[in-house]
């Protein structure tokens, strides 16, 4: 379940930063991405991050996977919560 929900706040925020940005609204807050358009933020967000959520998932047995799941998902939890609060301050 966890590696679903990984799944699910990866896309939505690749969608956000894309869509924010696009409106102008957000700027990207990783410096490495920053240069690049939304829509190939939203590559590098999705592409790779999708990589790892399968890798992290296929070697679930391992203790390092399950923890860094857990790591993961409560930094996509305050990433959601920042997207969020930007959508409800529009």
């Amino acid at each position: 379940m966890k590696y679903l929900m990984l799944l699910i706040l990866n896309i939505f925020d690749g969608a956000a930063t894309c869509i924010g940005m696009g409106l102008g609204h957000l700027s990207e807050a990783n410096p490495i991405l920053a240069g690049l358009s939304p829509i190939g933020i939203l590559g590098v967000k999705l592409i790779p991050i999708n990589i790892l959520i399968l890798v992290l998932y296929k070697t679930k047995d391992r203790k390092l996977s399950r923890y860094g799941a857990i790591l993961a998902i409560i930094v996509y939890v305050f990433i959601f919560q920042l997207h969020v609060a930007w959508i409800v301050g529009i």
